[in-house]
């Protein structure tokens, strides 16, 4: 089901004028040199990673690829969604995010006018009803 996922998140993005690529290929570099390519669910507005995932419970393998999802591509911010009985969503904020826009707990996001990214170790959640 996750493509089925994929597939409708990319049709409402974009009804919503956004620019959202699914499946883009996206070139891993070490040390000057182009050693592979990996495609992350979906790109939105080059600038965001959407990982779309289908489980009974987010994983630690689910936060690690997104970890290096931001690690190897330098974006700033990289959503996981996870389609289970409820909606999960758990945001990370790479090493190339300003640091001034972190915030420092849970509770900062959720009361927030907008939406701030948090660090590594702050992953938000949320269950839809």
């Amino acid at each position: 089901l996750e493509k089925v996922y994929e597939n409708a998140l990319v049709y409402e993005l974009r009804k919503a004028g956004l620019k959202a690529e699914p499946q883009t290929r996206q070139s891993v570099w070490y040390d000057g040199v182009e050693v592979g390519e990996f495609s992350p669910d979906v790109l939105v507005e080059g600038l965001v990673i959407v990982e779309v995932k289908a489980a009974r419970a987010i994983d630690d393998a689910f936060v690690a690829q997104c970890i290096n999802y931001l690690t190897v591509t330098k974006l700033s911010v990289c959503l996981l969604l996870n389609f289970s009985k409820r909606v999960e969503v758990k945001r990370f904020a790479g090493p190339s995010f300003p640091s001034s826009h972190l915030c420092s707990s849970v509770s900062s996001v959720v009361s927030s006018s907008s939406p701030v990214p948090m660090t590594w170790a702050e992953q938000a959640e949320w269950d839809e009803p």
